[in-house]
């Protein structure tokens, strides 16, 4: 795979984690954690591993480098559920 499709790839996945972000946050407009936060959720992470993953194809990456940044993003969004989850007195 050449330079240019990986690029051309990469930023159609970033435009579906685009959409997935503003898809996620306005799911929260319903009430409470729903299937609609799984779904935006995991398909956001999953185009957006995958973007950065074409992007550095040529660089050599181990496996716990990916694990640590997948890790990382799940951390993070399980941390914004629950600060928009809580209530406030």
């Amino acid at each position: 795979m050449n330079i240019d499709s990986r690029i051309l790839s990469a930023t159609i996945l970033l435009c579906i984690t685009a959409f997935c972000v503003f898809g996620f946050l306005a799911s929260f407009e319903r009430g409470s954690l729903n299937v609609g936060h799984l779904v935006y959720g995991a398909c956001g992470i999953g185009t957006l591993f995958l973007a950065v993953r074409l992007l550095l194809w040529g660089i050599k990456t181990s496996r716990a480098i990916i694990a640590a940044a997948g890790l990382f993003f799940l951390a993070v969004l399980l941390l914004f559920l629950y600060a928009t989850n809580r209530t406030h007195p």
